[in-house]
């Protein structure tokens, strides 16, 4: 059933369209437009649509050639456009285009549903609307209401001034009406006085309450953020919290405080004597200097004189004697100080137990020392036997073989275990020495490095292990790298 959809009564003439070429519906958008009181013309129309396939190659050619703002009544359209305005019943308004004739971009958010963006999409392009993927070329955003963070997301971007986020149920409103209404985002109130109204003065409940907010936020003195803005702003946007705000604006509370700070801090102590709970149990001291910042006691420089002892018998302090063994720990050897008497090797003797040395056979050089030819320790047990003339062993008996035994090798403490083994032990020592250099104690000295010169602390913390634990050579290397550095900058 043929109709006028395509008739332009205001101008008494059928509006114009023009098909791209290479369109396989042609013939049938052809006939659709024709009985529909329509026109179809060989040439871009000055006034009139111009059905496109979007994104094919023609299409752009004929965007780049013929849209311009001195023809703000030649619209681009798809060709889809035609049978939804048959569905319709009319043409379909071109309301999210601008004045200029160009098309308002838009953005499907991710709250839409996979299931309704192709039919957004198309409803946004027949109604003059461009569909992107750049939120940053994005002039509208569609949402879901339903999402819950569609109110956070309208009111982000209403601040920011250079977005509108619109729901889904817009677009529908919109070509309905034939007219663009966006949404006006209502702010909540932050306690501000009306102008015109008269002002209201503080009372000593006022004073009272706001020294008790203060006591229950920065407690102490010299935190950072008692005389800012955030935590006035704070008690303003809050007023369920604290309905005694709505009396004074936010910033009528600042001056208020630092105005009378003085008085302020000693009614704030008051409040923390009388009630302790107030402060928090996580309140820490923040810095007087920087946001939101922890105020840290400056580190202190701790000499190597603090550190190390004096001599030997300041370190052998920490145990009494050399055949005490009661549990006590001796501390790490520093550097490449001797170790004092008491911490040479030495055996730990057996407590509570009788140590019958006529049962313990004493060791000799030829039982302990290696083989330097092949390092095979079995060689020394040729040694505790003989062999006779028939090839048979005949060991030797403990008496005889006692006495073959140097008197000397019974007192050795400790046996020769091979040079590998003697080297990996020299090196295990020489890195228990050095344990005290990379403590704990030396991290303040080091951050105070890194923060004076400008310098990360890995990078300080790696060239005082290069330098063998010496800070003042440390802080030197430092100094001259930032003098350097800087002496660069003032010759450019």
């Amino acid at each position: 059933m043929s109709s006028n959809i395509f008739y332009d009564s205001e101008l008494k003439q059928p509006i114009k369209f023009f098909i791209q070429k290479n369109l396989e519906e042609i013939v049938q958008l052809e006939r659709n437009i024709i009985g529909n009181g329509g026109h179809v013309q060989s040439k871009i129309p000055l006034r009139g649509f111009v059905l496109i396939e979007p994104g094919s190659p023609e299409a752009i050619r004929l965007l780049n050639c013929w849209m311009s703002p001195q023809n703000p009544r030649r619209y681009f359209v798809p060709h889809t456009f035609v049978q939804e305005c048959m569905t319709a019943g009319k043409v379909l308004p071109q309301v999210f285009r601008k004045e200029d004739g160009s098309s308002r971009k838009f953005l499907i958010h991710t709250s839409v549903c996979d299931g309704i963006i192709l039919k957004l999409s198309g409803q946004i392009q027949h109604s003059g609307g461009e569909v992107v993927k750049d939120k940053e070329s994005a002039e509208i955003i569609i949402a879901d209401e339903r999402w819950d963070g569609f109110e956070r997301l309208s009111i982000y971007y209403s601040d920011a001034g250079t977005k509108n986020v619109e729901g889904i149920s817009w677009i529908r409103r919109s070509i309905t009406s034939g007219a663009l209404n966006f949404t006006v985002i209502k702010k909540p109130n932050v306690g501000g006085r009306i102008t015109g109204s008269k002002r209201t003065e503080f009372t000593s409940q006022d004073d009272n309450n706001l020294a008790r907010y203060i006591a229950t936020k920065l407690p102490y003195p010299n935190m950072r953020g008692r005389t800012g803005n955030n935590l006035y702003k704070d008690l303003c946007g809050k007023t369920e919290l604290y309905p005694w705000a709505t009396r004074h604006p936010w910033q009528s509370w600042r001056e208020r405080y630092r105005n009378n700070i003085d008085r302020f801090n000693n009614l704030i102590a008051t409040f923390l004597e009388v009630e302790p709970d107030l402060r928090k149990p996580d309140a820490k001291h923040r810095d007087s200097n920087s946001e939101g910042g922890i105020a840290l006691s400056p580190p202190k420089v701790i000499s190597r004189q603090e550190i190390s002892p004096s001599n030997d018998d300041q370190a052998s302090t920490t145990v009494k004697s050399s055949e005490d063994w009661g549990g006590c720990l001796w501390p790490i050897k520093i550097g490449t100080r001797e170790p004092p008497s008491w911490g040479k090797h030495q055996k730990r003797p057996l407590e509570n137990q009788e140590i019958n040395e006529t049962s313990k056979r004493a060791r000799t050089n030829s039982d302990t020392k290696l083989d330097k030819s092949n390092g095979n320790p079995m060689k020394s047990i040729e040694n505790q036997h003989n062999t006779t003339a028939d090839g048979q062993i005949e060991y030797m008996e403990d008496e005889q073989l006692n006495e073959t035994r140097s008197p000397s090798s019974a007192e050795e403490e400790y046996p020769y275990l091979g040079e590998e083994t003697q080297e990996f032990l020299e090196a295990s020592r020489q890195m228990l020495n050095r344990g005290l250099m990379f403590d704990e104690g030396y991290k303040p000295v080091l951050i105070q490095i890194a923060t004076q010169y400008r310098f990360l602390l890995d990078e300080v913390e790696e060239e005082f292990q290069r330098l063998d634990g010496d800070l003042q050579a440390t802080e030197v290397h430092f100094k001259e790298i930032r003098e350097y550095i800087s002496q660069k900058r003032l010759t450019k």
